[in-house]
Parts: structure tokens; sequence; C-alpha cells
């Protein structure tokens, strides 16, 4: 089942000492002229080669002082020694089952790597390729709201650990640093008589189109100017106010018609009172022939507690937005929040991570986009996409957190219909991974119910399943995530999704170390066990096995494992040994993948797979 370029190339200890050699004589990198110190970076990339080539030849570590060299080429290299030339995109779950994240900090590294390795799969096919193991240490730190982005020292632990063994990945962030376009100066109208307030503000309009305005013969820039009243002016003197401004634009008296136009700015109250001033706002702009009302309102607490909110959700609630929305589209105005993300500043603090991440050697980078709208999203995405062709760059989808797509407002109940259109855009922009995870982890919400009147799980694995058939269709695999248990492990590995990420399930605990001593809402630290991992790695494999070998007709195997890890998983505790339930199941999987191997004959394998 294993082709054989996958096989590791040997290293010898003379490559290694000659190596070590070479960097001695030439170094430090610091006191070297440019062309020695060419040299001398290219013998600490070879070092960084010869370790990974090394770790995955004997699937294990080198030792400490070859370990410690290629730290030292990792420092000072600032990074891996190659881009990965394959990345998680490139990884067959159809030969070889769902690939398993684990996130984890970096003294969780060895017990991901050390479990990963010794997996039914692994010692049955004897596979040596992290793209064929299909395991990956998620880098992150856990804090008390769930999953934090990474720096250099943990980039580096966590790679030294993984490199030729198993993957890696990291998330660099849930939430996008949301920075907003500059507007032209908004335009105040103060109360005075009807002729004064028409002067004053068209006098005031021309100075802020004007730069907006070119040459005679020269093309000009598309705009809305934007007027405020102050609250003192009555409402049947903004009317006649507007419906002047909006003829002196139209002919051309103001600006250049009719790329400039006139938005209304109103300030609304919290709530329902806000609602009912945002139609009245609505209801001028349509009387007078504006076209865009720009709503400045007050943050709710929801917001504020998640720092932002997408769109009109910074003020009101799912409910109250979708009224907005109605009457909006009733009137034909476009009606917006006063600020407006400026995607092409969000996309470029996206890609810094990311490409940190890429640099690091890692084979996966995913990125959060809230609080963005999915409009905004998808500008992100494009550009995200673009730059990133042959690596795996996987935006992720929230499924705890509220969404707008055009004026349509989406919340926890509608989101198997919101992932649905969200998987559709990113089908169209060609993003090949993707991951669907839950963010706010204090909540305690999960990705999959555990029965039909659970609150806290978001869909059922029906559901569930129908998306995932949904996001094949379309060319895109899907990365489950968000408080994923060992039985819903065994569901998602039947099902055969390309992959799921878990945290809880692989976890102990122990006290509040030092890196975390100012998080106050964390009461001890999670820590992957090696028999954590194990157990999950076991259960995701005995259910896609069990599924595999039901559909080929093996039915009496599939049903051993079945029971197996029904067995297993009704004894839900992480923290135990190793138990006689485990060892039976993973030597039933063994002989499965075996029998999978050599049954359902994977056509590209140019490697006779192992006899029973």
């Amino acid at each position: 089942m294993t082709a054989p370029e996958s096989r590791p190339r040997r290293v010898k200890q003379g490559a290694v000492d000659r190596v070590v050699e070479r960097i001695e004589k030439l170094g430090p990198g610091s006191t070297l002229g440019s062309g020695t110190r060419r040299r001398y970076l290219d013998a600490l990339r070879s070092a960084l080669r010869l370790y990974e080539d090394a770790a995955r030849q004997r699937h294990g570590l080198p030792d400490e002082g070859f370990r410690a060299l290629a730290d030292r080429a990792f420092r000072e290299l600032g990074g891996d020694a190659d881009l990965a030339a394959r990345s998680l995109k490139d990884y067959d779950h159809l030969r070889f089952g769902p690939y398993l994240g684990v996130s984890g900090e970096p003294d969780a590294a060895r017990a991901i790597g050390d479990a990963a390795l010794a997996s039914p799969k692994v010692a049955a096919l004897r596979l040596t390729d992290p793209l064929e193991v299909g395991v990956a240490h998620d880098a992150e730190r856990l804090g008390s709201i769930g999953e934090l982005p990474v720096g250099p020292d943990e980039y580096r632990a966590i790679r030294l650990e993984g490199a030729g063994r198993i993957l890696t990945s990291t998330n660099i962030g849930a939430r996008v640093n949301v920075r907003y376009y500059g507007s032209i100066d908004l335009t105040w109208v103060n109360r005075a008589t009807i002729d004064v307030m028409v002067s004053t503000t068209r006098d005031a309009l021309k100075r802020r189109l004007a730069p907006f305005i070119g040459a005679p013969d020269g093309p000009h820039q598309a705009t809305t100017a934007f007027v405020r009243f102050r609250d003192e002016v009555l409402d049947a003197d903004r009317n006649v106010v507007l419906k002047a401004l909006v003829q002196d634009l139209r002919s051309g008296a103001i600006g250049s018609p009719p790329l400039h136009r006139l938005g209304l700015v109103v300030g609304v109250r919290r709530g329902a009172p806000g609602v009912v001033e945002a139609v009245q706002a609505m209801d001028l702009a349509t009387q007078t022939g504006v076209s865009t009302v720009a709503l400045d309102g007050v943050v709710r607490a929801a917001s504020d507690r998640l720092i932002s909110a997408p769109g009109l959700l910074q003020y009101f609630n799912a409910a109250q937005v979708r009224r907005l929305f109605a009457e909006s589209s009733r009137r034909g105005i476009d009606l917006t929040p006063v600020n407006r993300v400026d995607t092409e500043s969000v996309a470029r603090h996206a890609w810094a991570g990311l490409m940190a991440a890429r640099h690091m050697g890692l084979e996966l980078g995913k990125y959060g986009l809230f609080p963005l709208t999915f409009d905004e999203s998808e500008r992100v995405i494009g550009t995200i996409q673009a730059w990133f062709p042959d690596w795996t760059a996987a935006p992720a989808f929230y499924l705890d957190q509220p969404g707008i797509s055009g004026t349509t407002v989406f919340e926890r109940r509608d989101m198997a219909a919101a992932t649905q259109e969200w998987l559709a855009m990113v089908a169209r922009h060609g993003v090949s991974v993707v991951l669907i995870d839950t963010v706010e982890k204090s909540r305690g919400l999960r990705l999959l119910k555990t029965a039909r009147n659970d609150r806290t799980g978001i869909l059922d694995v029906d559901t569930l399943a129908e998306l995932d058939r949904t996001a094949i269709g379309l060319g895109v695999k899907v990365l489950w995530a968000g408080g994923i248990g060992l039985a819903q492990a065994f569901d998602l590995g039947r099902l055969g999704v390309f992959g799921l990420y878990v945290t809880s399930a692989v976890a102990g605990t122990r006290p509040v170390g030092p890196e975390h001593e100012l998080d106050r809402g964390l009461p001890s630290q999670r820590v992957p066990t090696r028999q954590g991992v194990a157990r999950v790695k076991l259960l995701v494999e005995a259910g896609f096995l069990a599924s595999k070998l039901r559909d080929g007709g093996d039915i009496a195997l599939a049903r051993q494992l079945e029971a197996g890890a029904e067995a297993l998983f009704r004894e839900d505790d992480t923290d135990r040994q190793t138990s006689g339930l485990e060892a039976g199941l993973d030597v039933l999987s063994r002989r499965a993948w075996r029998r999978y191997a050599a049954r359902e004959a994977h056509p590209r394998s140019r490697a006779r797979p192992p006899r029973e």
C-alpha cells in the first residue's frame, strides 16, 4: 500500500559528521562575509534535512547532539530548511483513512508522535511517510478560551519533534485583525433656515468630492458622500434638504453623476428603539432619493464580549437585523454599518501569519475570518488562495457564531444552510481544504449532538454527513472539529471524512504553568497524552475500516471492529492506561488494514501489502 517513493532516505553517520564539521569550520554566522555566510546557511539547511531524514528513517528521534544541532540550525535560519513540497491537500484519505490533528503545546509533541507511529495502520502497512501516517500535531497554546496562536519557540520545538515523523499544522487565529477603510469626511448638517442648510451643505459636499474629480477628460473616482443631521434638525426640514442635495448631485451641480452618490448616516439606539429609528431613516431615504443608509449604533453587550460581531450584528440581535434587511430590501436601500471593513488589509495580516507557518515547515495553516460577513470573507479568501496555490491555507468556519451573507442572517439553528452557502463560496475560489469548528470553547458548544435534545451540540451526524458529501461534490475537503468525543471520532471514521481535530478527548490535566499564569480563567492545563491520542486514533481507524469492509462484503470482521469500538468508548476515561479492550481492537484493526490493502486493491500502489 506504500509507494516506493515514500520510503525514507538512509542517513549515514559520515554524512552527519561532515555537515557538523562544515558548520563548525564556517561558523558562527554573525561574523561571516556574504559568500562564506551563504555556505554556512547552506550547511545549516543540510543539517535540518539530514535530521528529518534520520527521524523518518528510524521512526524515533535522533540523538540529543544531533537534535541540538538541528535546534541551532532552526534558530539561525528562522525556520525550516525548505518550504514543504507537499502539504495537507495531498493527503489521500480514501486510501489511508481520515487525517487526525491533535491540538497541543510543545510538551505534548513526543506523546502525539509516538502514538501516531504506534497506530494499527502504521504497524500493519509499515508506513514511514508523514503524509501516509496522517496525524498532525496542531501547534496551539491551550488557554481558557480555547486554542491560541503560537510563536517562534513553540514552532521550533513542535517542528523538531515532528519532522520526518508526523505532520504539523496550526491555526494562526480564529478572528481577524479588522481594519476599516477611511471615508470622505462626514458632512454634518446644522439647524438653520432651509436655504442656509442647503447652501452650506452643498458647498461642503463640493469640497469633500473635489479630490474624487479628475481632469476634465480624466477618470473620476466613484464614491458616496455621507451627510448626518444634528438631532435638533426637524424631520420635515431633513426631507427638503436631502431632496435638494440629491437633485444637485443628479444635475452635476455637486460631484460627477452617476459616479457620486449621497448617503445618509444615522445614529441609532440599542435594541427595538434603534430598529424603529433605522426604519424611519430608510423611509426618509426612500422619499428623498438617497440610496444608502449607514447606521452608527451602540455596540451590544454580546458583541462587546466577542470584541466585535459581523456587520449590523454589532448593534442588533439576529431577529432585529433580519427585520432591518427585510425593510431595506422592500425599499431598495443599501443598509450598512457606518464602518466598512478593509478586506485587503485583513488578507495581508492573515498572509503574514500563514507565511510564517509555512516557513516553519508546517503542512497546513488554518485561518479564521470572524467577525467578517460572508461577502467580506469571500474577498479575503480569494486573495489568500491566489497567494498559496501550492500549499494548504485552510479558511475556518465557526458554527457557534452568527453570520451574515448579503441580507441573510444565520443563527445557530441555521448553521446547516450557512455551511452549505459557505462551502459553495470557498469552492468558487479553488480552496481545497477547510476547517469547520466552534470557536468559543469556554461556552461548551460542540460540533455534534449526542442526542436529539442536546442543546450544546450543533449538528447531528446525519446532517454532518450530508454537508461532508456536499463539500466533496464541490471539490472541498473538510476538517471537522469542536469537542469531538470518542464515540463521535468513531462515527467520523465510519463516515470516511477527510479529517478531524481533537483536544479534550485526548488530554489529561495538570496545574497551570508560568506560561499561562496571567490567564485567570484557566483552572488547569490540558495536555494530550500518548494513551489518549492512541485511543482516538484507534477508534477513527476502526470506524473507517468497519465501513470499508462492510462495503466490500467482509461483514464478520466489520462487526468485530464495531463491537470492539463500542465496548471501548463506553469506558470513556482518557487518563487510564491502555486497556485490554484497546489491545484487542488494535489487533483487529491491524488485521483489517492488511485485508483492506489486499482486497480493496489501490491500483496506484506499487508496494506489495504485508501478509497476514
